[in-house]
């Protein structure tokens, strides 16, 4: 049966003479799909992929409603969770758009957990990273005056095909000194 696990593992790694503890949540997945507990088998799990933005200027979070000065410079990371079963070398396709105007495409591939074994005695690097799809990043350069809805597609694993929340921002021209 296909479910997530939710417990945790703990385990004592030894190296340089210290004991540390790890918590490993542990994922249980079968026949390409994963559900939520308590969802029947067999139905495919409510939003199966789900999209993200994170926009930033000059290194500030932007939410909503902000205003920038023309030209502006805006960083923006777009993430993507998915409920159905990937594999390592997955693709996903992420597009960026201001209103309807495309402003780029990335890809973002399907890694596998990372985490420490722990039956080795050996000194291990203390790096845990879920499975899933990497963090894209675009960077939108002069950005001229005017409002803009950001929004990110993403599209590509099974078919599946979803679009970001938008980000509303307000880019003004900048008054001379």
């Amino acid at each position: 049966m296909e479910r997530f696990c939710n417990c945790f593992k703990p385990f004592q790694m030894e190296g340089q003479g210290r004991g540390m503890i790890f918590l490993l949540c542990l994922f249980i997945a079968g026949n390409g799909l994963a559900q939520t507990p308590g969802a029947s088998p067999g139905k495919p799990p409510q939003n199966p992929l789900s999209v993200t933005l994170e926009v930033m200027c000059n290194g500030d979070a932007l939410h909503a409603g902000d205003t920038l000065h023309a030209p502006a410079g805006i960083f923006i990371l777009a993430g993507v969770t998915t409920k159905v079963g990937a594999h390592a070398g997955d693709t996903v396709t992420i597009d960026l758009f201001a209103n309807n105007n495309k402003l780029g495409s990335r890809k973002s591939v399907w890694h596998d957990a990372i985490k420490p074994d722990p039956h080795s005695r050996k000194f291990q690097p203390m790096i845990m990273v879920a499975p899933g799809f990497g963090w894209v990043d675009f960077t939108w350069s002069n950005a001229p005056a005017g409002s803009y809805a950001l929004t990110a597609r993403a599209s590509g694993l099974h078919g599946l095909s979803v679009v970001s929340a938008p980000v509303n921002i307000t880019i003004v021209t900048s008054v001379p000194p």
